[in-house]
């Protein structure tokens, strides 16, 4: 998935926001009418406005913890980390879960042949393995 971000960041036009408060109107219009054309829709007449975005503050990562803001950033945070932690765990899982066709594991410890599952710890090479498949 990485890899296919990187590549299509090429195609991915600029903001024609970012672009039009940089001071960069005509790429800015470039990107809008790109986007319409790529949608088969017309460009929209009128005059591209930006307010003027030099005298704003862009902020700091310190305002993420910010009365106003804490709280939405430590459930981001948390819902981020859930995900994050879910995804690999589920990658972890499948692999162990069809390493082997014809066995299962089950709770007393005994193996049995009803599922294509074998447990065994997985060494080094296995999370290098699923390290690179899942970037």
């Amino acid at each position: 998935p990485s890899l296919c971000f990187v590549l299509a960041c090429s195609w991915l036009p600029e903001s024609a926001r970012y672009m039009a408060a940089s001071g960069k109107s005509e790429q800015a219009l470039d990107t809008l009418s790109r986007v319409a054309k790529e949608n088969g829709k017309s460009m929209l007449l009128g005059r591209l406005v930006v307010e003027d975005m030099y005298g704003m503050s862009r902020g700091r990562l310190a305002d993420l913890l910010s009365k106003d803001l804490r709280r939405t950033t430590i459930l981001l945070w948390i819902i981020w980390a859930t995900a994050s932690f879910s995804y690999y765990g589920v990658v972890l899982m499948s692999a162990e879960l069809f390493e082997s066709p014809g066995q299962l594991c089950s709770l007393d410890g005994q193996v049995g042949d009803t599922c294509s599952a074998q447990c065994h710890p997985l060494k080094t090479s296995d999370y290098n393995h699923l390290l690179w498949t899942t970037l």
